[in-house]
């Protein structure tokens, strides 16, 4: 049929050529299957608004041209435009008619890849011929690679300028402009699936941002899939024929309520058409090197104003399209965590001492919570949860997803930040919408605060009518004590089924500010590490109803008596003891929700699992001498202990972490930066991490799906991380206590893999050199941000020990010229030879660290040593193996492979040591420059020429970069696939070893971070800022899992690398020992957090500087800009917590 499109015509609608211009527009406007293809056609779900504007402006270019022109020239001029430009589209796009509610037809032209303007004279009623129509083709991506990531208002300037140079050629078809379409501007939405987007909203100027921006073009935001700032409100739909497609139809294709779109906005959108599209191909999902934009679905008055919730601060918004594979952990540092799906559910329930990725208990029923609602005539039952997954749907005997059978939400999306995270629910039957807000306290400086076993889950009832409700919301458990997900047995499918629960019991208990249910055992063994308890409860004042067990199950019977009772009067009746291991367990809290008002029914899960055992032991030989515990089950006695407890502190932990969320969300940093940085961080409360009963941190590498993977808080692992100690820094701290103090012995030797009980800690005798001579860099680092003097010398010989240790015989530095030569164990799993960039920049850091402590502790000589090897050192690195463009690896076999030290060979790498396999050889490596990025962030300076380091940077971004991984050939593991764009771990543009160390294919996201974070450093924002995007992109909620970035393991220490962005582009340094803060000198706000203190730091033009500290104490004694410029204080001056100081940097620049 055809679509009226009258609505778009000009003031009067009526114009000889209108309707067939305007019908020209709506096809050059189809509704494409393709996210990235509904970008292209201008009505996508990540427009960016920049190209929006580009197109505006540069079609008022030629709208200018002709201004005295007719009707007929200016439709021309944009004809011509339109045939001049022919921009890209991603390839096997599909079109979806607006007037043809037919499944969408994929396109299967081939060859040169292009938009052709397909012209037909064919006659149609009222016009002299057909409309043109867009016919999708392959398409190459942009020589540079770069796309347009989602729908940004505050993509920095210095990003859309980097997108006009770097590889782009003369017929490049993009513009960008900084220019803002006209305010009102709205493009048509069908309504589909596929134009769940912007369509059919009003732009909004930038200024609708909350958010302080140092310039016009900077402005972070909310988010709405990779990009976006708030969002318009939606427009409800007029009535209209479900089939029909015009005016006041839900189809958006007739007239804009609010009024007629005039002639030049016309010619404006059709223009945006045009640029959009040549932009929007290189954000398809099989565009070159980068994902689709999360769905920005019209959203509700209610849900915008959700979205603005100050108490309740986020980052980022994903559509029902991007929200299948989001798990947020909900926990505290070091006690497990149960996870917050993207429709609602928790899923992954790993609080009983080892990972359960994919574990979700099931005894009669899985955990879930269901929402009653009662408006006097009509009852309705759900729930609390939206659509499953369309991988769910098909399994041997029906769909086998927890809770599948139940009746659900029609309609979800989901907003997060971390640690707060929101499920948006409603559906059109029902006269609630629904939101979950779920999150975990989350302070800096404060590990116990943000070490709390609980789930803090509440529901928000909104009612949308004018009558008022009755609701009620049931939260159901079963009593899983005993399984953790490792112990299975077979149903009488054969299929694998967790086991381990006996005896378990479940009680109604109420105590101090709590109501709810306590879980125990008497079956499962006291000292087993799935042994403990747990509980459910509220803070609510609302009537309360339960039940400690359900009735035995016995073809669904069990599932079917609940919701038959719950379903009747939204309350819940007390059952007889069925006699099960695992007893179901429900607490109901019912409240009465006014008109158009929202109510809360706060809930939180707890749990007591006191036994964690050594990771250096098979499970089967444990014994009590094995079992070291976790440091937050000293804490409390039991779950019940820790609901009562954390329900009287919630509200004040809560208002701690939300101004954390706003300091950190309120900073000028880019948005990729926060939501890597700042969803990374989760891997500390993940079972990746944990404390033992003395404070102490620990950390695996990652997980595999049921136990820790690679045990020891590996030190060329945890090399990489920087989150722990700005956010945490007395946790870090106690990780150089166990190297220095436990796992390094007399020699020096610094077991890589550290045993517990800590009187195993030396038992792996093997060392690494990045993990060792990282460690001494970590611990210049940790004593410059504690200006714990103490510690430094308490550690300080076995510090120097372990430097020392480099010179031994058949050592990595054996003839002690400050250039490691020897075998060289590195976070490859391989043995190098040679020197090579990745551990020359190591050692040289950990010479620099060496030397500033040694003078602290009256050490001179060895200072003075230290400093003669750093010299000669650096010198022979850039002369030796910088080969003009990066810093390559001499290989140097060795010439007597009995002489090496036996500590130093691990076995994992090459077996001929006179022709080396696995070595890196020519190659560029991503991470050649690891140990200058710590320099860096701890203030050590350079550790070659400056020039080289920033040319060895360009390089790995001209070489390394893949923009779509569809030809790349990779012989190891896979974290990234065809359509992905990475920064690959190593490439060999001058030549290849036969056999290179075995990860050189793949990409791993702490490596391309530690990358990018370098490239800040150097002035390459705009590749560093498109290095952290790509890596998010990957991670987008409908491919993977945004808060688990996975290695060797998932939520791996690693990529907790992330939050080097932060500190190079706030230039943030601070040293304890001299009272010292440095910042940048470009004007902005950012956050600050040293591990111990924390706030935020606005810099003005001029040196004003306003400098908050929002927690902690801050000893300043100097603050100083980058640039060299400082302010000096008296001896003794100090910040305290909730201060404000006005600070003028004397000979800042204007």
């Amino acid at each position: 049929m055809r679509p009226d499109v009258r609505g778009y015509c000009g003031e009067d609608g009526d114009d000889e050529r209108g309707d067939d211009e305007h019908l020209w527009l709506h096809d050059r406007l189809l509704r494409w299957e393709d996210p990235a293809a509904q970008l292209a056609a201008g009505v996508g779900l990540g427009v960016n608004l920049d190209v929006v504007a580009a197109a505006t402006q540069h079609l008022d270019l030629l709208v200018a041209e002709g201004d005295a022109a007719t009707d007929e020239s200016v439709g021309a001029l944009a004809d011509a435009q339109l045939k001049r430009d022919r921009p890209a589209l991603p390839r096997c796009a599909f079109v979806h008619m607006c007037g043809d509610r037919r499944r969408p037809h994929p396109v299967e032209r081939t060859g040169q890849e292009q938009l052709a303007l397909d012209e037909d004279d064919g006659n149609r009623s009222g016009a002299g011929r057909r409309p043109r129509r867009l016919v999708v083709d392959r398409h190459d991506r942009e020589p540079n690679g770069e796309g347009l990531v989602g729908l940004s208002r505050g993509r920095p300037q210095r990003d859309r300028d980097h997108r006009q140079q770097s590889g782009r050629n003369e017929s490049s078809h993009r513009i960008l402009l900084p220019a803002r379409p006209p305010r009102g501007l709205r493009i048509p939405d069908c309504g589909s699936r596929a134009c769940n987007g912007w369509a059919g909203q009003a732009f909004k100027p930038t200024g609708t941002s909350r958010r302080r921006s140092p310039c016009t073009s900077h402005r972070p935001g909310r988010r709405v899939g990779r990009m976006s700032d708030k969002k318009p409100d939606a427009q409800p739909p007029a009535e209209a024929e479900p089939d029909s497609c015009g005016p006041g139809s839900d189809c958006g294709c007739g007239p804009d309520p609010s009024g007629n779109l005039a002639r030049r906005d016309f010619i404006r959108l059709a223009g945006l058409t045009t640029a959009v599209a040549a932009a929007g191909a290189a954000c398809a999902p099989d565009a070159p090197g980068t994902a689709p934009t999360p769905a920005a679905a019209p959203i509700s008055e209610s849900e915008q104003a959700a979205l603005d919730d100050p108490d309740w601060p986020v980052l980022k918004v994903y559509g029902p399209e991007f929200i299948d594979r989001i798990a947020l952990p909900l926990g505290g540092i070091g006690t497990g965590t149960v996870s917050l799906t993207g429709f609602g559910s928790l899923r992954d329930w790993e609080l009983m001492n080892r990972p359960a990725k994919g574990f979700t208990p099931n005894a009669g029923s899985p955990p879930f919570f269901a929402i009653y609602i009662e408006d006097g005539e009509t009852r309705h039952c759900r729930l609390a949860e939206g659509p499953l997954p369309l991988d769910e749907y098909e399994a041997s005997h029906g769909a086998a997803a927890p809770n599948a059978r139940l009746p659900r939400f029609s309609r979800c999306s989901f907003a997060g930040g971390y640690p707060f995270g929101r499920v948006m629910l409603s559906d059109d039957e029902l006269p609630l919408e629904v939101h979950l807000k779920a999150f975990n306290p989350m302070v800096p400086a404060d590990a116990d605060a943000s070490g709390i076993p609980v789930a803090a889950l509440t529901y928000e009832l909104r009612n949308t009518t004018d009558r008022p409700l009755r609701a009620s919301v049931a939260g159901s458990l079963p009593n899983f004590i005993g399984m953790d997900g490792w112990e299975t047995t077979r149903d009488w499918k054969g299929d694998r089924i967790p086991a381990g629960a006996d005896g378990n019991t479940n009680r109604f208990r109420e105590g101090n500010g709590v109501r709810g249910l306590y879980m125990e055992s008497s079956g499962v063994a006291p000292d087993a590490p799935a042994a403990g308890t747990l509980a459910l409860t509220t803070t609510s004042d609302g009537d309360v109803s339960h039940r400690t067990d359900w009735i035995a199950m016995h073809w669904g019977n069990s599932i079917l008596d609940f919701w038959d009772d719950f379903s009747a009067d939204g309350r819940l009746d007390e059952r007889d003891a069925s006699g099960s291991a695992t007893p179901m367990a429900s607490l109901c809290v019912e409240v009465d929700v006014p008109a158009g008002c929202t109510v809360e029914v706060p809930f939180l899960l707890t749990w007591h699992f006191p036994n964690r055992y050594s990771w250096t032991r098979p499970e089967e030989e444990w014994t009590e001498d094995d079992r070291i515990g976790n440091y937050y089950a000293e804490q409390y006695t039991d779950a019940w202990e820790v609901a009562e407890r954390t329900a009287l502190a919630l509200p004040r932990l809560q208002a701690r972490t939300v101004s954390f969320l706003r300091a950190f969300l309120g900073s000028d940093l880019p948005d990729e930066v926060k939501e890597a940085a700042l969803f990374n961080a989760s891997t500390l409360r993940t079972q990746t991490c944990f404390r033992m009963p003395d404070g102490r941190f620990f950390g695996w590498e990652g997980n595999a799906p049921n136990k820790g993977c690679c045990h020891g808080s590996c030190t060329h692992v945890w090399n990489y991380e920087h989150t722990t100690a700005f956010l945490y820094g007395r946790l870090a701290l106690t990780m150089r206590e166990v190297e220095f103090g436990h796992a390094t012995d007399d020699d020096g030797l610094m077991s890589f893999r550290i045993g517990v009980p800590l009187d195993r800690a030396q038992e792996w005798g093997l060392a690494a050199a990045d993990g060792q001579m990282g460690c001494i860099m970590k611990m210049y680092r940790d004593w410059q941000l504690s200006g714990d003097e103490a510690t430094l010398r308490t550690l300080w010989p076995k510090v120097r020990a372990a430097l020392e240790f480099a010179w031994i015989p058949g050592g990595w530095d054996a003839d002690k010229d400050g250039v490691m030569e020897g075998a060289q164990h590195n976070t490859m799993d391989v043995e190098y030879y040679g020197p090579n960039p990745e551990m020359g920049f190591w050692y040289l850091g950990a010479l620099r660290a060496s030397e500033e402590m040694a003078r602290a502790v009256g050490d001179e000589a060895f200072a003075d040593e230290c400093r003669d090897l750093f010299d000669h050192g650096s010198a022979w690195v850039d002369a030796n193996l910088f080969d003009g463009e990066y810093y390559i690896h001499e290989i140097q076999p060795p010439s007597d492979p009995s002489a090496i030290a036996p500590s130093l060979l691990i076995g994992m790498g090459s077996e001929d040591l006179s022709n080396p396999d696995f070595q890196l050889g020519p190659g560029c490596l991503v991470d050649q420059l690891v140990g200058q990025l710590m320099a860096h962030t701890c203030g050590l300076g350079y550790l070659a020429a400056r020039e080289n380091v920033a040319s060895a940077l360009e390089s790995i971004w001209r070489y390394n970069r893949r923009e779509n991984l569809q030809s790349h050939f990779n012989s190891m593991r896979t974290y990234a696939l065809a359509g992905e764009s990475v920064v690959l771990i190593a490439s060999y543009p001058k030549g290849r070893p036969d056999k290179p160390f075995s990860y050189f294919t793949e990409a791993w996201t702490g490596l391309e971070y530690t990358a990018a974070a370098g490239m800040f450093y150097e002035g390459m924002t705009d590749e560093g800022l498109a290095t952290y995007r790509l890596v998010r992109e990957r991670h987008d909620g409908r491919k993977r899992n945004p808060y688990d970035e996975p290695e060797c393991g998932h939520h791996y220490a690693r990529a907790m690398a992330a939050w080097g962005a932060v500190l190079a582009l706030s230039g943030f340094q601070y040293s304890a020992v001299t009272k010292s803060m440095t910042v940048t000198s470009a004007p902005g706000r950012y956050f600050w957090s040293n591990g111990y203190a924390w706030g935020s730091c606005e810099v003005g033009a001029g040196g004003g500087v306003s400098l908050t500290v929002v927690e902690g104490a801050l000893p300043l004694e100097r603050f100083a800009l980058v640039d060299g410029s400082a302010a000096t204080f008296e001896a003794g001056h100090t910040l305290s917590a909730g201060t404000t100081e006005q600070i003028q940097v004397e000979g800042a620049p204007a």
